[in-house]
């Protein structure tokens, strides 16, 4: 990782899970990290966590679903500390409403968010690389379900919009290689994760369910980003030992009933 130091990282969804994990951990590698993320109160203590260095970390109140305020956090980076290097699009919801009686607003909640607000992540960063002729890292947080349709009610919103992030990272990948860029794209798709977006499901899941830790994820983000600039880790799945899609179900529909 020692040729990151000093070098710009923006990541979005900081506020708990994978991306405050993950912030911790690049900043202490020496770059400069601009965390986004909605909740004003995280980021404050996030920056005060990571005060002591070696690297920097900046909070950026924004939410990735509105255009002005991803603008304005990519210009801040820009005009503040330079180029950006790193993109890792790590914001996501997953909102429950089952198919058959679903709510509009919980799929456009989910697709804003999930779908539009990478989109908008990748397009700012690149925008940033490529003026600047940087052959930057673009990671993309996807998810197990963006590769599979899970048969679990209520999170069919989530799955599609997992499996669009899916298409338009390889559509990335294709578009990057026709323009014979250096520009690296790296996938990473978690299966079960501790984080706040699991919490909905404690009701459900038993004491020896397999379940990852966000540090898992972020040893795979690191995994990526040590690799040689010749080295493009393309795609991870990442799954806790022992996970099984159709256990889950099964331990899903015996504690609804």
């Amino acid at each position: 990782m020692e040729h990151w130091n000093g070098k710009v990282a923006v990541i979005t969804g900081v506020s708990s899970g994978i991306g405050e994990s993950l912030a911790k951990k690049l900043a202490g590698y020496g770059m400069k990290v601009a965390g986004l993320a909605r909740r004003l109160e995280r980021l404050q203590k996030l920056e005060k966590e990571c005060s002591s260095g070696p690297g920097l970390l900046k909070g950026i109140q924004c939410d990735v679903t509105k255009e002005d305020e991803m603008k304005a956090a990519f210009k801040w980076v820009e005009e503040n500390w330079g180029p950006i290097h790193v993109i890792i699009n790590n914001a996501a919801v997953l909102i429950q409403s089952a198919f058959t009686n679903i709510d509009l607003s919980v799929v456009k909640k989910t697709l804003d968010t999930n779908v539009l607000g990478t989109v908008a992540g990748v397009k700012h960063g690149l925008e940033s690389m490529r003026k600047h002729n940087i052959n930057g890292h673009v990671i993309i947080i996807n998810s197990a379900a963006g590769h599979e349709v899970v048969p679990m009610p209520g999170i069919s919103a989530y799955c599609a919009s997992k499996h669009a992030v899916r298409v338009l990272t390889q559509s990335l990948k294709n578009e990057l290689s026709f323009l014979n860029s250096k520009i690296r794209v790296t996938s990473i798709s978690p299966g079960l994760v501790d984080t706040e977006m699991a919490e909905q499901f404690k009701e459900h899941i038993v004491s020896d369910t397999p379940i990852l830790k966000p540090s898992d994820v972020v040893d795979s983000i690191i995994f990526a980003l040590s690799a040689p600039q010749h080295v493009t880790i393309s795609e991870l799945v990442i799954q806790p030992t022992g996970e099984s899609i159709a256990r889950a179900v099964a331990e899903f529909v015996k504690h609804s009933v």
